[in-house]
């Protein structure tokens, strides 16, 4: 399964104001080596906007938090005990509300293995219940690992976009932050990129990632990879 920054769920846009208030963005400014005469206001809109972009790209797919816990709450059905028929009413109220991805990818796996599509009817019942989730949760997932006395499954989960999460979430925050620097200045940021010198818009980079909880991810080269993406034919004479 895909990886993805378990900071940036369920984050919300007051969370971000939290972390980014204005003493925090005057220090950000600091970092970065803006001119004195930059406007603060602007800066701040772009960085928290680069925030909340950097945490919307690092989410997982909704379809893949869906089957995530549809199958987890199947597993607990079929398992019985005390907290399968709470698991159930859950079940059967995310079967009602399955979205459209969700149960096209679930009846093709039905039809591929010639069951049928349980339902939240099904699960309803107590007399078909332990069966329907017990196939469900066989439908939304195919093999997995065992560590120990624990075993994942693997789930059948939408195919991600190319490029690793962490990458592309990196690549938002750093061209928001880019544009935060132009909205606040005029001029464009130094790109300077390296670790022994990493030139004070990296540092600013390194610094918003810390307060996102994502420290490790390595800020020179996330500055790197925009530079060359903007070096691209065209791009780079679109603020000329």
């Amino acid at each position: 399964m895909v990886k993805h920054f378990s900071t940036l769920r369920g984050a919300d846009p007051s969370d971000i104001l939290k972390l980014f208030d204005e003493q925090t963005i005057r220090e950000l400014a600091m970092k970065a080596g803006l001119p004195s005469d930059a406007d603060l206001v602007k800066f701040g809109e772009g960085v928290r906007h680069a925030a909340e972009a950097f945490r919307e790209a690092g989410r997982p797919p909704s379809g893949e938090v869906e089957i995530a816990k549809l199958h987890s709450l199947a597993e607990c059905v079929s398992a019985g005990g005390p907290e399968a028929e709470k698991a159930a009413t859950e079940l059967a109220e995310g079967l009602h509300k399955l979205s459209q991805d969700t149960g096209r990818r679930l009846r093709m796996r039905s039809e591929q293995r010639s069951v049928p599509t349980p339902t939240a009817a099904t699960i309803e019942d107590p007399n078909t219940r332990q069966k329907a989730a017990t196939q469900l949760a066989r439908l939304l997932s195919f093999g997995g690992r065992r560590s120990g006395r624990t075993f994942k499954p693997y789930l059948c989960v939408p195919k991600p976009k190319r490029g690793r999460p962490q990458d592309i979430a990196s690549l938002y925050l750093v061209a928001g932050l880019w544009g935060a620097y132009w909205e606040a200045t005029a001029r464009r940021p130094p790109l300077t990129a390296h670790h022994a010198e990493p030139g004070p818009f990296v540092r600013l980079v390194r610094a918003c990632l810390e307060r996102l909880g994502a420290a490790n991810v390595d800020a020179v080269e996330a500055a790197k990879r925009y530079g060359k993406f903007w070096k691209r034919p065209g791009l780079s004479s679109m603020l000329s």
